[in-house]
């Protein structure tokens, strides 16, 4: 049997038997990760925000690298927090040293993530720019490079 759901292919969740307490079977459904149930893109970025990065900058005393980033809510409408500013494709010779975690739900996982704070209020406004500073670890000195994305989902993605 095929079953289809607006979630995503339930059909990627495996079959767990077990016993009950009075010696039928019990099916229960599990899943290894979240994302199973989640369609590409079914939760996407705010439509409306956009991401600059200005120049990497090499601390030698830290041998770190640090970047601005500036995220614009470019829509009409306020994106209320919480607000990630996730890196997908991190290229292999660096590591975002400040991330506050990694993509455990929403594919692709395993990218690192930091949050986004937008003030007292709690909302990105239409307009309005916050700015994050990411701190890298790149020990070979070569380009970082990497695909940002945008998520106001909670719990954390």
């Amino acid at each position: 049997m095929h079953l289809c759901s607006p979630l995503g292919d339930l059909n990627k969740i495996g079959r767990n038997v077990e016993t009950n307490n009075f010696g039928g079977f019990n099916n229960v459904a599990t899943a290894n990760d979240l994302s199973d149930l989640f369609v590409p893109g079914a939760i996407p970025a705010p439509a409306s925000a956009s991401v600059t990065g200005e120049g990497f900058v090499f601390h030698p005393h830290t041998q770190t690298y640090s970047q601005v980033v500036h995220i614009r809510n470019d829509g009409n409408s306020p994106i209320p927090e919480p607000l990630w500013l996730a890196l997908d494709n991190l290229s292999a010779n660096a590591t975002l040293f400040n991330a506050d975690g990694a993509t455990a739900v929403l594919a692709p996982l395993g990218s690192p993530y930091v949050s986004v704070s937008v003030g007292g209020d709690g909302i990105l406004r239409p307009h309005e720019v916050k700015t994050v500073h990411l701190e890298f670890l790149d020990p070979s000195g070569d380009p970082i490079t990497y695909a940002t994305r945008v998520l106001d989902v909670t719990p954390a993605p």
